[in-house]
């Protein structure tokens, strides 16, 4: 790459600069590309905070936390079905509040207060 300076090391724990720079880890045998992103500094002492230890990578906690919002299972079509019904139901003002639920189950429960 002529005309384009490479540094002599990366920081992968540098996340500050712009995404989709692929690079590829100096000295290393591995072929998975990386790349860095920009975020605000206040996000990423927040990601520092969610490192489930002081070893774990930046990278490893993103893919940790992206890991735990996708959900892999479908849907059966008894579920859907009953989403579906359920709908219906609320549309129609077939629905309990909870304190009427509450009330016909003898539950003591708090309100809920607005803050």
């Amino acid at each position: 790459m002529s005309g384009i300076h490479q540094p002599d090391e990366y920081h992968l724990s540098d996340i500050s600069m712009a995404v989709g720079i692929w690079r590829y880890m100096p000295g290393s045998t591995s072929t998975t590309p990386f790349t860095s992103i920009r975020i605000r500094m206040e996000l990423r002492d927040e990601l520092l905070e969610l490192k489930v230890h002081p070893g774990e990578s930046y990278g490893d906690a993103i893919k940790r936390l992206v890991e735990m919002c996708i959900d892999d299972e479908l849907l059966s079509d008894t579920t859907i079905q009953a989403i579906e019904e359920s709908m219906v139901d609320i549309k129609a003002g077939r629905v309990y509040s909870l304190e009427d639920v509450a009330e016909e189950l003898a539950l003591n429960i708090h309100p809920l207060t607005e803050i």
